[in-house]
């Protein structure tokens, strides 16, 4: 249940930083012309939901099947808004941020 009010949390702060976020290029996903979709379930009707880049993923590491990630690096966005929000929304899930994520809390909601 922690982790699920720790992802709600997230969610509702990149929410919340929507509209700061739309004036920063850093914030959107690159754009390789693939068309992607999500899938909402349960969604709010007449709401429109948007996209945004929190993190960066790389150094990605699979299976010898190549099926399965089994680790990969996680850097939160250079966005101190988006920091401070993620900081915000881990404490108030009752969650201590330990140091080595200081700057980077998007790798420890990943843990």
């Amino acid at each position: 249940m922690g982790l699920r009010k720790l992802m709600a949390g997230i969610a509702a702060a990149a929410t919340l930083l929507g509209g700061a976020m739309l004036g920063t290029a850093s914030a959107y996903a690159e754009d390789n012309g693939a068309t992607q979709t999500i899938t909402i379930m349960n969604g709010q009707q007449g709401h429109t939901y948007k996209a945004y880049k929190v993190a960066d993923f790389s150094n990605v590491q699979f299976s010898e099947d190549g099926e399965t990630i089994t680790s990969m690096d996680i850097d939160t966005v250079d966005n101190t808004e988006l920091v401070t929000a993620l900081k915000q929304a881990i404490a108030k899930v009752g969650k201590d941020l330990p140091t080595e994520y200081e700057n980077n809390p998007m790798a420890f909601v990943a843990t």
